[in-house]
């Protein structure tokens, strides 16, 4: 696993070539580089090293060829693992479980467990919403990894039961949510690991879902409503969806099938954790959030269905008028 991408000090070791010359030391936009020149058999190496604050002097400990030769064989043992299934037909596999691999960073900071990055450039985050379909990929050939992904948002569940929009090693943003697709992961997840999860697992993921699904049962539905709303694109994972082109608090058709499959996760944990009481109030709320979706969000033209959203009862949206928009989310 690679660290953290964040930027922090680094330093060039020259470990075999003639001279090592910096140029344009200079902040700002300037151009940073340095100059290696090669040993007489046009033969260089340097080390570049991050770190945090300072450590002792670099020294290597094998031959460059014999660090190649370790880093292809854990890519290679990762890919074996993530995706065995794979063949000449299909190319993109090797490649999806690159971006994977190197994408996870150690646990530093913030992020207690190892991390799948979403991008090693500028989307050097974990978003609560995307860990979950890493924790999927993974949970076959990764499990441990796998589990990981899906809990490292909940470890910063705030006391609204409200998830993290991003998660880094220096900052947890409480600015947006996600939607509540955790639920429908999770049930996913359980089938695809390699042995079943154990009984303190499930209990942990149900305590997690059950207060990640009341902050959308109380502070995102308004009073009266049946039905949660989004309060800002951001909140949808669908950031710029023209769902949001009428109003910015909407109450669409995708965040109530998310909430509603979240609701059944729940209601199959109780029951597997021997809370037949609990099982039955979820399935009752399951119902009734299944109910007013079909009721409110869903409109017959000839033999066409079609999902709608409509503005929220809140923040200042309230014409109540249904609209069904060119987004995709209102086709899901």
């Amino acid at each position: 696993m690679i660290e953290d991408p964040h930027p922090r000090p680094a330093d060039v070791i020259v470990a075999d070539s003639t001279l090592a010359v910096p140029f344009a030391v200079l902040v700002g936009d300037a151009d940073r580089g340095l100059t290696v020149t090669a040993d007489a058999d046009g033969t260089w190496e340097i080390a570049v090293e991050e770190l945090h604050t300072a450590r002792p002097p670099y020294a290597s400990t094998a031959a460059f060829g014999k660090i190649v030769e370790a880093v292809r064989n854990s890519f290679a043992d990762f890919v074996d693992a993530v995706a065995p299934w794979r063949t000449s037909a299909t190319p993109a596999a090797e490649l999806a479980a690159y971006v994977l691999w190197s994408a996870t960073v150690n646990p530093a900071g913030l992020v207690a467990r190892p991390a799948v990055l979403m991008s090693k450039h500028w989307m050097d985050k974990v978003w609560s919403w995307d860990h979950c379909f890493n924790a999927l990929a993974l949970a076959p050939g990764c499990p441990d990894l796998a589990l990981d992904q899906f809990h490292l948002p909940f470890d910063h569940q705030g006391e609204s039961g409200a998830l993290p929009d991003s998660v880094t090693h220096s900052e947890v943003l409480h600015n947006f949510v996600k939607p509540p697709v955790h639920g429908w992961a999770f049930a996913h997840l359980r089938r695809r690991l390699t042995a079943p999860a154990s009984r303190a697992e499930l209990a942990e993921a149900y305590d997690r879902l059950e207060r990640w699904t009341d902050f959308w049962l109380t502070a995102r539905r308004a009073p009266g409503a049946a039905l949660p709303h989004y309060e800002h694109g951001n909140d949808s994972g669908w950031d710029n969806a023209t769902t949001f082109d009428p109003e910015r608090v909407v109450v669409t058709a995708d965040l109530a099938a998310f909430l509603f499959l979240q609701l059944c996760e729940l209601a199959d944990l109780a029951t597997n954790l021997d809370r037949p009481d609990e099982a039955r109030r979820w399935l009752r709320v399951a119902e009734e959030t299944r109910a007013a979706l079909l009721d409110q969000l869903r409109a017959v033209h000839g033999a066409a269905e079609r999902a709608y959203a409509h503005p929220g009862a809140a923040g200042g949206a309230s014409t109540g008028e249904s609209a069904e928009g060119v987004s995709l989310r209102c086709r899901q």
